[in-house]
């Protein structure tokens, strides 16, 4: 007989074996510890699959038990989840033991929050652990080091390539008088926005293909086209929503100065709500900030990916935010060994982003590809 039982924190039924009855392991769903009930009395299910393979067509369950594994002392054999509800990649050979916690449910993945929206049919949102992150992208990271460091150089020549353009642009429009300097940035200005979104549209692709454990194709860096359109709906959208966060929060200190209040007072005023702007952008980008990584790996439309980044972020907020601190000071200081560094920190944190991105939306990752050969 299997032991089934509800996680004392989210509710969720849950399948073991009978011989881990007593011992203690994480939810595969919401990440609480909770203590597995006796084989006797609480039972509710029938027997498991007799061979024990959780991956066995038409028998097993589907893997998914926490990032992690097991506590020392807690359930032997614990494995990260291979994609949430999304089952190991195809022909892969099964763990090496049973998984104490697969789905109550046999024959087919877990059902989507999202229904049928287009590309996101498998898609789970998943509680992510910050450690968990940080150490799934490191050993990815050692194994494509070499494809992430020549990213990121691409990337960082391309941008140079674009400076030098604008520089020249400028001069240009510098002799055509104060119309021409004008035209040349808006049109410029206009034509390397489109370009940075088509650009780090495929940087993203690139990314998350690594982060699946995929094998690397430096052409997937400018296959930034496929989604273009929605990429660029996107960075408009979300500009005009930051600029008139930026306007109704320095709007009072306009309104002081031009009443004729005392101009230190309305200066003040003034830089106050630039500096209180900041907290609803980082809300924003904590909410949404998984939309460009969902239109560049799923294809989704705009509205699509901003109602799917607000459900695989919620619960992880906290993470994003400590993800981002750290990573941006391991940025830093890849930045200050002669910026030759920043190859390298550059890249890992692009990766650990997208690590972050695939789990918390239910999806195999490249160090659980390995854990299931």
């Amino acid at each position: 007989m299997a032991i089934e039982f509800r996680c004392t924190q989210c509710q969720k039924l849950l399948r073991t074996q009978d011989e881990t009855a007593g011992k203690q392991a994480k939810c595969p769903h919401c990440g609480a510890m909770v203590q597995i009930p006796s084989a006797t009395g609480d039972s509710l299910g029938g027997p498991l699959p007799s061979s024990g393979n959780p991956f066995e067509s038409g028998a097993g369950g589907l893997p998914g038990s926490s990032p992690g594994g097991f506590p020392s002392g807690g359930v032997p054999g614990g494995l990260p989840p291979a994609g949430g509800y999304g089952g190991p990649p195809a022909g892969a050979a099964p763990p090496g033991s049973f998984n104490p916690y697969q789905s109550p449910v046999y024959g087919g993945p877990a059902p989507s929050p999202f229904g049928g929206l287009p590309g996101a049919s498998d898609i789970q949102p998943t509680k992510i652990d910050f450690s968990d992150i940080i150490g799934r992208s490191w050993q990815i990271f050692q194994q494509r080091v070499w494809h992430c460091v020549g990213a990121i150089l691409v990337v960082f020549g391309i941008n140079i390539a674009l400076y030098v353009l604008f520089y020249i642009a400028a001069i240009v429009g510098i002799l055509g008088g104060i119309i021409g300097v004008i035209v040349v940035q808006l049109v410029f200005g206009l034509a390397a926005m489109a370009f940075q979104v088509w650009l780090w549209l495929g940087v993203t692709a690139y990314f998350v293909r690594i982060g699946r454990g995929a094998e690397p194709d430096f052409g997937e860096l400018f296959s930034g086209g496929k989604h273009f359109v929605n990429g660029l709906l996107l960075t408009l959208l979300l500009l005009v929503v930051q600029f008139s966060l930026y306007f109704l929060c320095i709007l009072p200190g306009i309104a002081l100065s031009f009443a004729g209040v005392d101009e230190d007072i309305a200066a003040i005023v003034t830089v106050v709500g630039m500096l209180g702007v900041l907290v609803p952008l980082i809300a924003m980008y904590l909410v949404f900030g998984q939309a460009q990584f969902l239109i560049a790996d799923r294809g989704m439309g705009v509205v699509d990916s901003l109602r799917a980044s607000a459900q695989i972020t919620s619960g992880n907020r906290l993470t994003i935010v400590a993800l981002w601190i750290v990573l941006s000071m391991i940025y830093m200081a890849g930045s200050c060994a002669i910026c030759i560094g920043v190859l390298f920190t550059g890249g890992f944190a692009f990766l650990a982003m997208s690590v972050a991105y695939l789990a918390m939306s239910g999806q195999t990752t490249g160090d659980q590809m390995r854990a299931y050969r």
